[in-house]
């Protein structure tokens, strides 16, 4: 069924080069109904998808005179709502990137969709199918979701063979772990490799742990070295612009990860800006290791106001032992006034993380 609707003041607005965010008002001022916020696509000027009240996936067509490159000011205009539909009346046939959209919308709730796992698997797949190497790794996940592991080991070589990195890093946890297939460590770093020489920051992170983990069990200390310099330089990678993280802050890890290796070393100064950075990315461990540092003096004054400081930062990001911390700086008054309420709230807080993940294990 059409729907017309006439409106007047158009609003256009950019939110990057490309892409435009239109709002309708509705002509009659009186009308008590909320705005209606209409996406631009930008691969298809006329294709457009209603933001309030949605309906999905809808085909907008605007008469020719109000050319979505040319509407400016006030006036009437009928909207023409027709759905899955293009111009001439045949089903609108998306790119795998907007296919792509749909699915991360469905999945994550973004751009006023209500989350829904089966309909974002459904466009994963319809992407996947239509080429979308991101799209291929996510179905892969979906199936390995469910323990379909054949299925899930198909689509991560199909993402691993079109120079994707996400599948040869999930075929790397999969031999590594045994899922699905014959546990194969040498399979498994082999498919790291891959996936941490596209800048894969898990993979790069992952294979730096390994790395790290065979130095400290190895006798001699020239091949230890060199393991530990492999190491620093993945994570050093991963820490810096350029590497693929996907929708993690996985880079404040590698920057964790760099700070406690100098905190071995004795290396302070080093230690201290790792942790700096870490902690900017939004990191609680790196935080947490701040507040530390200006506990003891190490590679800094001692200074208890900036060590509680960033105990409370790392705390109210949920780091456990910052919250102990906390709790005991109330209660002994160390860098701020002595307060048993404080004292308390901190103190069972630390409990309910301690009991979480005793369950969770």
């Amino acid at each position: 069924m059409t729907l017309a609707r006439s409106y007047s003041q158009v609003v256009v607005g950019f939110t990057n080069g490309r892409d435009r965010s239109l709002v309708f008002r509705p002509q009659n001022p009186d009308e008590k109904k909320p705005l209606e916020s209409l996406w631009v696509d930008p691969i298809n000027p006329f294709k457009y998808e209603l933001g309030k009240d949605r309906i999905n996936y809808t085909y907008v067509e605007i008469p020719t005179s109000f050319g979505a490159r040319h509407i400016r000011g006030d006036f009437t205009f009928n909207l023409t709502i027709s759905p899955d539909k293009d111009s001439k009346g045949h089903p609108y046939k998306y790119t795998s990137k907007r296919m792509y959209e749909f699915a991360e919308n469905h999945r994550y709730g973004n751009a006023g969709t209500k989350k829904d796992l089966a309909k974002a698997f459904e466009w994963y797949y319809k992407a996947a199918e239509s080429g979308h190497v991101k799209a291929m790794g996510d179905v892969g996940f979906f199936y390995q979701a469910i323990e379909k592991y054949e299925l899930s080991m198909h689509w991560y070589r199909k993402n691993a063979s079109l120079d994707g990195s996400e599948g040869a890093y999930r075929m790397a946890l999969l031999y590594m772990y045994g899922k699905g297939v014959t546990r194969d460590v040498k399979e498994a770093m082999l498919w790291m490799r891959k996936a941490a020489d596209k800048k894969h920051g898990p993979a790069l992170i992952l294979l730096g742990d390994i790395y790290v983990t065979r130095a400290k069990g190895e006798q001699d200390s020239v091949i230890a070295a060199e393991l530990l310099d492999a190491a620093i330089e993945l994570y050093g990678t991963a820490a810096r612009p350029g590497s693929k993280w996907g929708r993690e802050k996985g880079h404040m890890i590698a920057m964790n990860r760099l700070g406690m290796h100098y905190l071995g070393q004795d290396n302070h100064g080093e230690a201290l800006r790792w942790f700096h950075s870490g902690a900017d990315a939004g990191d609680d461990d790196s935080m947490y290791r701040i507040g530390l540092a200006y506990e003891n003096g190490r590679g800094i004054a001692v200074d208890a106001k900036q060590a509680t400081e960033w105990f409370r930062k790392a705390a109210e990001l949920g780091h456990t032992t910052a919250m102990l911390k906390l709790s005991e700086a109330y209660s002994q008054g160390y860098g701020v006034a002595q307060d048993s309420e404080n004292a308390e709230y901190w103190s069972k807080q630390t409990r309910n993380n301690q009991e979480a993940g005793e369950k969770a294990e």
